[in-house]
């Protein structure tokens, strides 16, 4: 098979036919086109500020600055058009976000009075539809997409003077408010029409079967492509067929300086050293046939393999260390959890016991104490979402509806984390496009109810939750752990947590005896005096607790399991038919398994999820190693392969790797491997025309993609570089250490767990709910809140600016600096073939190292390092100061440089 050459020419999309398919598309060219305008702005202010800086971002040091800075804000345009284009046009996660955090609120506390059910509609405005939404009522529009200041039903939610407040009889929290202000910015998504309003949709559970997901994966065949000299492997093989089927042909190799960085961000998220590029380049001249291979098997075997694989594990899982909400708590043992997934992932558990241990670790059998402290660190899956606790326990209904909310993020992480399906969709009714029913829903969800969800608080008493060390789940035979103090302040606790709910029972009591004879508010406020000191012993006692306590995150069976009842429209107060716990029923290849009497049904549910006959397990994680070795999954939507999903872009390919994955014993490495080795994924990033025209989008992959580092590789490379690095693993969290209490803003944790300033990997960063850093919000780390296989990734001026300003950025650039000038062997020419591979993994080319050596001379000192100096020490100024300033300038422009933040 012929392998095309040529200069890279980017793809061509298809913006307008894109566009075409959603609402608002033309708004976003208007936004798009500020856009321009801001990024030219910048572009321009940079070339101002640095007389290279935009050079070097287009992998050349010449000093053309115009010219160059028209040419990046141009590149910036186009690529952010394409990815806003990009995220519109699938819309699938828009929807899902209106069908699991906007429409349960609907039913649940708008319908009563804004549907055709109420005896009186309240303002004339229905809720129940998207028309009468947007329509509104005797007030106007109450959405109007894009614009929630001019929403009034945002404005209602949160009870402003001038509109109806919304409940009348009290305030959502204010995470439910957030939910739906996102909503209207992205759009107001809403797939209610009156049809599916009135009409009760009947899920054919044989015509769903028919969908590819639900269909057990075919073996391919092994008759290979002709022109069969170009594939390596079977995935080779695959992938060839479709090019020859679509009139497609592969680039070249890649080059290997470009393919050794490759493989180290991919498997260790950190670049390769100087050294590790001689190397495997030194063996690549030897034999490229093994050279690659070693150097796959040794980035395998490293500890730094499951810092990175397992940071994006917790992606899928949303992890935090704290609640969320509307009352923000700290999850001080949640770190047991994350340092569970890294360890997986380094040992190469087998992904079907992997899964097992995370839905029913602690009824697994162990054959040692570690092993069963490991187990039941990894249900903590089920634990570590955002919850909420701002509810009083003495109303069944609020109860009821804490558990449910607890509940549907825990079906939710695992059907699509496990399955990429929406179940959590089919809460209030049958899904509106899967074949999932909503006693489907109430199946699992009965599974859950039976279960005991172990966090640390308890709920209720006072609209708020308490820490609680019985809440944990405990662990045994730990080092450097003080069985004895933890045994004595979990007692101390108990007590001071008894005490509090008699008084605060006592309380209510005297609360609903107000206007009945012998009642005095005396009495009422004494009363909460006490409860008052009550709290407070609690609280003082929970910024006590030994530091090492022998407890994790985690979730046990209910003494007495049962069966829930479907609530109609989600309502607890609602309800319908009793469901028998159970599975998804349109899965039906898999064995329905019989969940004894007794049992919650999460041991049936673990077992259920890894039969080798599930058609969607192993697929779904074949298509997440894809998707991060690749940058696109063959199936695009990594947690949706549902019909408001992408089919994949080659089933024969997913399938074959599916099979492969399970024959193999599960084991995550192996497939990596496995890819990694093929042709295809040794490719080189260059684009060419006539494949651009027939795949613009490079579904068929005649090339590797040009990606963009998440801000974990982006922060941790530039520690590297300088030199800083920790790879030590923390032991705890600061919000333990701290014994932090309610999160209400940044001043209630310690600077440590806000701040992204530190030394160690990124992937050790405390990650408090709503207050992540902000350097991860800027480079688009992925809501803590909900299930992110595939992270979005913007373009915006805001990025540049950080690598012009912020104080990590700087000082890793004096740091880096130093390293190179504490190397006073090298003079200019070899200092800047050593930054470019320190920072690019790549040597300059002539013209650049001439660039940069005429610019390291012809930089000036800045003012602020003459300001005040004798004139006795200008000459120890220019040589020293003005010499390590000029280096770090020099540095920080690689790390500002396009080419730095990409991987080819």
């Amino acid at each position: 098979m012929d392998v095309l050459e040529g200069k890279s020419v980017a793809p061509k999309a298809d913006l307008l036919n894109q566009g075409s398919k959603n609402e608002g598309f033309y708004a976003t060219l208007v936004v798009l086109g500020l856009f321009f305008v801001r990024a030219f702005a910048v572009g321009a202010m940079i070339g101002c500020r640095w007389k290279l800086g935009t050079v070097i971002a287009s992998r050349t040091l010449q000093i053309e600055p115009c010219r160059t800075q028209i040419r990046q804000a141009t590149l910036a345009i186009c690529c952010a058009m394409q990815l806003v284009v990009e995220a519109r046009a699938t819309g699938a996660d828009e929807l899902e976000f209106f069908e699991k955090r906007i429409r349960p609120v609907l039913v649940e506390r708008c319908y009563e009075c804004h549907s055709p059910k109420a005896e009186i509609i309240q303002g004339g405005l229905l809720l129940d539809t998207r028309e009468g939404m947007r329509s509104g009522g005797d007030s106007g529009a109450a959405v109007i997409p894009g614009r929630p200041a001019e929403s009034l039903l945002l404005a209602a939610l949160r009870h402003k003077d001038d509109v109806s407040p919304m409940p009348p009889a009290g305030k959502l929290p204010n995470g439910v408010i957030d939910d739906f202000e996102h909503w209207i910015v992205d759009g107001a998504v809403d797939p209610r029409v009156q049809m599916i309003a009135k009409v009760k949709r009947n899920v054919d559970l044989t015509a769903g079967r028919k969908h590819w997901a639900f269909r057990l994966p075919e073996r391919a065949g092994s008759d290979a492509p002709s022109g069969a000299d170009w594939p390596r492997t079977k995935v080779d093989e695959i992938v060839c067929a479709e090019f020859q089927h679509r009139g497609l042909q592969p680039v070249a190799d890649t080059p290997p300086d470009v393919l050794v960085r490759r493989a180290f961000f991919a498997l260790s998220g950190l670049p390769p050293s100087p050294d590790d590029g001689d190397e495997f380049e030194a063996a690549w001249i030897r034999d490229r046939s093994t050279a690659f291979p070693r150097l796959v098997d040794r980035l395998l075997s490293s500890p730094r393999f499951g810092e990175r694989w397992g940071r994006h594990w917790l992606d899928v899982v949303r992890y935090a260390e704290s609640t969320g909400r509307s009352v923000n708590f700290p999850y001080n043992y949640a770190w047991r959890y994350r340092n569970y997934v890294i360890d997986a992932f380094n040992k190469d558990k087998p992904y079907d016991r992997f899964v097992r241990e995370q839905i029913a670790g602690d009824l697994l059998p162990s054959e040692s104490v570690d092993e069963a402290n490991e187990q039941a660190v990894a249900t903590g899956f089920l634990a570590i979402g955002p919850r909420e606790l701002d509810y009083d326990d003495r109303e069944p209904a609020k109860t009821e509806r804490y558990f449910l909310h607890g509940i549907d993020e825990q079906i939710d992480v695992t059907t699509r984390g496990i399955l990429a399906l929406t179940v959590a969709c089919a809460q209030c009714h049958d899904h509106k496009f899967d074949p999932i029913l909503t006693t489907d829903y109430y199946a699992l969800a009965g599974i859950f109810r039976s279960s005991q969800t172990l966090v640390g608080y308890v709920h209720g008493l006072g609209n708020s939750g308490r820490y609680f060390p019985e809440q944990l789940a405990v662990l045994k035979g730990l080092e450097n752990v003080d069985y004895e103090a933890y045994e004595a302040y979990r007692r101390e606790a108990t007590a001071a947590w008894r005490a509090l709910k008699k008084e605060m029972t006592d309380l209510w009591t005297i609360r609903r005896q107000e206007g009945q004879p012998g009642f005095t508010n005396a009495m009422r406020e004494t009363q909460e005096e006490v409860v008052k000191d009550h709290r407070k012993r609690l609280d003082d006692l929970a910024k006590k607790l030994p530091l090492h306590m022998p407890v994790a995150l985690g979730i046990i069976d209910h003494t007495t399991p049962a069966d829930m009842r479907v609530y109609i429209a989600g309502d607890p107060q609602n309800p319908g038919p009793l469901v028998r716990r159970g599975f998804l029923q349109v899965i039906g290849t898999t064995e329905a398994m019989e969940i004894p009497v007794g049992q919650s049904g999460r041991l049936q549910l673990a077992d259920w999820l890894v039969q080798r006959d599930n058609p969607l397990t192993a697929r779904v994680m074949v298509n997440r190693i894809w998707h991060h070795l690749f940058g696109r999954g063959i199936v695009a939507t990594v947690d949706n392969f549902g019909a408001t999903g992408e089919p994949p872009s080659n089933l024969r390919l997913l399938d074959y790797l599916a099979l492969r994955f399970v024959e193999q014993g599960w084991s995550v490495k192996t497939m990596i491997r496995e890819i990694m080795l093929s042709r295809v994924y040794q490719l080189a990033s260059q684009s060419h025309p006539a494949n651009a025209a027939v795949d613009p989008d490079n579904h068929f992959h005649w090339r590797m993609n040009r990606r963009c580092l998440e801000v974990e590789a982006l922060r941790d490379a530039m520690l590297a570089t300088s030199g800083q690095l920790d790879l030590t693993r923390p032991v705890g969290s600061p919000l333990m250490r701290s014994g932090a209490g309610q999160i209400g803003s940044s001043k209630d944790v310690p600077e440590e767990a806000l701040s992204a300033s530190g030394r160690r990997r990124t992937v050790y960063q405390t990650l408090v709910r709503e207050l992540e850093p902000e350097m991860l919000r800027l480079f688009d780390f992925p809501s803590t809140s909900s299930v992110h296989g595939r992270r979005t990734t913007t373009i915006v001026p805001t990025q540049a600016l950080f690598f012009m300003n912020d104080p990590f950025v700087l000082e890793q650039s004096r740091l880096a600096a130093a390293r190179l000038l504490a190397r006073r062997e090298l003079d200019d020419r070899r200092g800047v073939e050593l930054a470019y591979r320190l920072v690019l993994g790549r040597r300059p080319k002539n013209e650049e190292t001439q660039d940069a050596i005429t610019f390291l001379a012809a930089m000036p000192p800045s003012e602020e390092s003459l300001a005040g100096a004798p004139k006795s020490a200008a000459e120890e100024i220019n040589e020293g100061v003005h010499r390590s300033e000029i280096w770090a300038r020099f540095m920080q422009m690689l790390f500002a440089s396009a080419e730095f933040r990409y991987i080819e």
